[in-house]
């Protein structure tokens, strides 16, 4: 008995210990996972990261939100589309292209990199007959092509640790923003230019938290199951039916009267 109960007492331990690796794990996974994001992200809390710039919109009551699908012919044109600092390889001619042409058909896109000019500045410049810019306002081109408006400026300008610096570029931000599309106007801030590109998968959308708890909650199914058992107990003594005799009854009453010596 005191081997079974010491046994046990070590298997509860160890669950414990599990569980609490599990949450030490979750916690930390939570405090750090922000500031292991990319730059120009609005996921990364760090200096170069965009999460400031992000809440403070959403804070100001301007309706935001992230999508991870590439800007073309196929994307609404009522919200403002933000594209910063975009990967080379998400960024190419066609990229570029498919950006400007959902422009030219009423889009309003800020885009924003460093160094600046941006790489839309040049092209504008380079492929469009030396096309400049119809507006410069505190740092920021503005173009007025086809239907659409876009709005060119330093992405340095707009990352965490400028904007704890007191730097007043989120204001002009917004006065932009105003300016674009007014109140009410869903601003997305475009991550499939940093390698985000997917759409639709749950799994793939859910935030770093989520993804710890899920699995933390597997782990932990699998302790309980390596703690109780497969049967979720100890397993029950299984005695297999034995097939009686006919006469079984008779002859144990006959030696019930034996050993009792009745006549």
């Amino acid at each position: 008995m005191k081997t079974g109960g010491s046994s046990r007492a070590r298997s509860a331990v160890l669950l414990a210990a599990g569980f609490c690796v599990l949450l030490f794990l979750s916690l930390y996974l939570q405090n750090s996972g922000g500031s292991s994001q990319p730059e120009y992200t609005v996921f990364s809390t760090g200096e170069g990261g965009l999460s400031l710039l992000y809440d403070t919109l959403e804070r100001a009551g301007c309706p935001v939100k992230t999508e991870y699908l590439p800007i073309d012919a196929g994307t609404g044109g009522a919200d403002i589309r933000v594209v910063t600092q975009p990967l080379p390889s998400y960024a190419d001619e066609a990229a570029q292209n498919d950006m400007l042409d959902w422009v030219y058909g009423g889009g309003s896109l800020i885009f924003l990199e460093t160094p600046f000019p941006t790489l839309l500045d040049d092209y504008f410049y380079d492929d469009i007959d030396g096309y400049m810019y119809d507006y410069e306002y505190n740092g920021f081109y503005i173009y007025e092509y086809g239907d659409g408006y876009l709005v060119t400026a330093d992405a340095a300008r707009f990352v965490n640790s400028a904007l704890m610096a007191g730097d007043p570029d989120g204001a002009s931000l917004m006065e932009i923003l105003d300016s674009l599309g007014g109140a009410g106007v869903e601003v997305r801030f475009n991550e499939y230019y940093h390698g985000f590109d997917y759409g639709g998968n749950a799994w793939q959308q859910a935030p770093a938290v989520v993804k710890v708890i899920v699995v933390q909650a597997a782990a932990a199914a699998v302790l309980l199951v390596l703690r109780l058992g497969k049967r979720f107990g100890r397993p029950v003594p299984y005695y297999e039916d034995r097939e009686r005799e006919e006469n079984e009854y008779v002859l144990a009453l006959a030696a019930v009267y034996e050993k009792a010596k009745v006549t």
